[in-house]
């Protein structure tokens, strides 16, 4: 994620110097008056932080619902234009997670919390705020007014899915009206279609950034180039399914 140097001489001065800045960054909020906008966001992610999903049986543990609370908070205040939606707390946790597991050396879903000293908080809790902002940071235009960055990459699922799976792309294109809206498109995947073509796609559109040829290439190699001949889902019981299930509406995004 280019969080530390690739120079490993420079890396624990590096990690250092950015806990220290984290540390200060949450010690001035915690001694700052907050305004009623800045406690309204406050409540919001405190009310978020239950409804988490990844890693749910952790944030029953104090400290660590705190230490997620505080890199949501933080972040939130230091970047006004895309501050704080629900849906950031599930990219903190597994952050989190990880790097308190490192210090038992162990995976994640064995992490002893008991066994975490305080110092391994801190030093897990900042390095999971800068890792979650340099994350957000490649996304940032997905949060702020107009959402481009959502619309930029709903397009980018068009112009894939028209590449890798022609057939497909003519019938949604046909039976759905909303298909260039939003993210409509990935909402009738995961609703109408097979897991193994909505896995294909999402991944493929994580390599979109990088090269969208090899993007269309995965695509074609996870999903099948015989999917509609050979899938039980072809192209007329996808479509089928999508009648039954929607009665020939699109689904509802909300």
């Amino acid at each position: 994620m280019g969080y530390v140097p690739l120079n490993a001489d420079r890396r624990k001065i590096s990690l250092g110097r950015k806990r220290i800045k984290y540390t200060h960054l949450a010690e001035k909020l915690d001694n700052d008056i907050l305004g009623s906008d800045d406690l309204v966001l406050l409540h919001q992610i405190q009310i978020d932080l239950p409804r988490t999903v990844v890693y749910r049986e952790f944030l029953e543990h104090a400290e660590i619902r705190l230490a997620v609370q505080r890199v949501l908070f933080t972040r939130a205040l230091r970047n006004p234009t895309s501050s704080y939606v629900q849906g950031m707390n599930e990219l903190v946790v597994p952050f989190l997670i990880a790097f308190l597991a490192e210090f038992q050396a162990v995976p994640p879903l064995e992490l002893d919390v008991s066994e975490i000293t305080t110092s391994q908080f801190h030093v897990a809790e900042a390095d999971s705020y800068w890792c979650f902002c340099k994350f957000l940071g490649v996304m940032q235009n997905h949060y702020t007014f107009g959402q481009p960055g959502i619309q930029e990459s709903c397009f980018k699922v068009k112009e894939l899915l028209k590449r890798a799976d022609s057939e497909l792309y003519e019938h949604l294109t046909n039976e759905v009206l909303y298909l260039s809206t939003s993210a409509s498109l990935l909402v009738l995947l995961f609703r109408c279609g097979s897991g193994r073509r909505c896995f294909a796609l999402c991944v493929s559109l994580v390599e979109l950034p990088f090269s969208p040829g090899v993007s269309c290439e995965m695509y074609s190699k996870i999903n099948g180039k015989s999917y509609l001949s050979s899938d039980p889902l072809s192209s007329e019981n996808f479509r089928e399914g999508h009648l039954s299930r929607g009665r020939g509406r699109s689904p509802s995004l909300h």
